[in-house]
């Protein structure tokens, strides 16, 4: 973690009710005394602030079978839902049992609870309706425009800094419902509406170019003829010892309708193996190197609708980055060999980050082969692989460097596939247009809440 900071302050201020030291930093005094003439976050809200629940494990259900979108903590990221990290859960639970927290389009979806506390984004126009964990809250507005400006302001510098000295501790950090009604927000003016509009275009453009990509990955499960329901339930098969192979002894790795999927398709002998793409595994930099601003630091919980988080929770500072001597491009593709296996992303540009070793970056000769590498290994097609070379150790998921060798790149039609490449394209640079609006409207507006507040 970083290094411990050291203040004084006045015995006056110390309250016998709380002497967490965190409550006597003088940047969180400074912003509480900013703070106190303005009115509570309860005042921009319609209705209360409701929490979800946890449904059993059997009313949850794939994908595909239908059912209504449910986001856990690990979904939220600041002004973003990702949408690769959405589970579902029976539609009568959810207008039932959770009836009170049935969120809609443009409402704020803001987590309350552990390690992702604090973090805001809108519910994505494109869904009806979605629900959420006990940890989280939604919140609903007057306009959009509101519900943008307050999930903005929640994700602020201003905003966390007032949350530090206001959350509880049980086991892990913990904002109560009533810790959040009475936040301390900036009065929403109309100077701030032409910002929050374009906040919500912008965000409506981002989600429709990520639902797109999801179409065209589809698009290419469907014309291989292999779905997601391969991975549904177990299956029963034998094989002889003599087959056995010592590198690797977890069922998967035999399963005969794995095998069986994979050599429908001759391999491309005119395409660069997988094995032959240069790559490099990321580092560790250790939580002393930790930072709360700096060059963003992405670990394999960082990866949001096929790209990364540029405000993820930790940062490092320049001297590492170039010291580490990464150098990420554009058009790099990375995905995560550890924990959740197989997330994907593609740098939309030449990113200033740091990836951590449980992430591989692979290096395509062109712009089309980087595209059609990150179809094959976002698609169920690239599933089998990684789940064939998925070992367990130390508890967690970690994937065989075999992996490489063994992925085959398929021949396919010429036409087929420029025309799923074509489509991957215009719909990621869609998503990167849609990204610099959502940015610049916010930078805008907290312009204008650090000219009431500076932090």
């Amino acid at each position: 973690m970083p290094d411990p900071k050291i203040f004084t302050t006045r015995p006056s201020l110390i309250r016998a009710d709380n002497f967490n030291p965190r409550n006597y930093d003088p940047v969180f005094l400074f912003v509480r005394s900013g703070l106190k003439k303005c009115p509570d976050l309860r005042s921009m809200l319609l209705g209360d602030v409701t929490s979800g629940s946890t449904p059993p494990s059997w009313l949850f259900r794939k994908r595909y079978e239908g059912g209504v979108p449910y986001v856990k903590t690990s979904a939220i990221l600041r002004d973003f839902i990702n949408l690769n990290d959405l589970h579902f859960i029976h539609q009568g639970f959810h207008q039932c049992e959770l009836k009170r927290s049935i969120t809609k389009p443009y409402d704020v979806v803001f987590s309350m609870t552990g390690k992702f506390m604090g973090k805001a984004a809108l519910c994505p126009p494109q869904i009806r309706e979605l629900n959420m964990t006990q940890n989280s809250v939604v919140l609903r507005c007057n306009s959009h425009e509101e519900a943008a400006f307050v999930c903005i302001y929640l994700n602020s510098t201003i905003n966390q800094t007032q949350i530090r000295g206001t959350y509880s501790i049980t086991k892990q950090k913990y904002l109560n419902q009533d810790s959040i009604r009475q936040l301390k927000i900036i009065d929403y003016a109309e100077g701030f509406e032409k910002d929050a509009h374009s906040y919500v275009e912008s965000l409506k453009a981002y989600y429709d170019a990520v639902i797109s990509i999801q179409r065209t990955i589809s698009k290419f499960d469907q014309f291989v003829s292999i779905s997601e329901k391969t991975f549904d339930s177990s299956v029963d098969f034998k094989i002889r010892i003599g087959s056995l192979d010592t590198r690797i002894l977890t069922p998967m790795h035999y399963r005969k309708d794995f095998l069986e999927a994979i050599s429908k398709f001759d391999e491309d002998k005119q395409a660069k193996k997988l094995a032959d793409t240069p790559k490099r595994k990321g580092d560790e930099i250790g939580s002393s190197n930790y930072l709360f601003e700096g060059i963003p630091f992405i670990k394999t919980s960082d990866y949001i609708n096929f790209g990364v988080d540029y405000q993820p929770d930790y940062y490092c500072s320049v001297a590492l980055y170039e010291e580490l001597g990464q150098n990420l491009q554009k058009g790099d593709i990375l995905f995560t060999k550890d924990g959740k296996i197989g997330q994907t992303a593609i740098l939309e540009e030449s990113a200033r980050i740091v990836y951590s070793s449980g992430s591989i970056r692979l290096r395509p000769s062109s712009e089309e082969e980087g595209y059609w590498l990150f179809l094959l290994l976002s698609s169920v097609y690239g599933r089998i692989f990684f789940e064939r070379w998925t070992v367990i150790a130390s508890t967690m998921a970690h994937l065989q460097k075999d992996f490489f060798e063994d992925f085959r790149i398929p021949k396919i039609d010429q036409d087929v596939k420029s025309q799923l490449i074509s489509e991957l394209k215009a719909a990621f640079q869609m998503k990167r247009e849609a990204f610099e609006g959502v940015e610049a409207s916010k930078k805008s507006i907290l312009q204008g809440l650090e000219s009431v507040i500076k932090v």
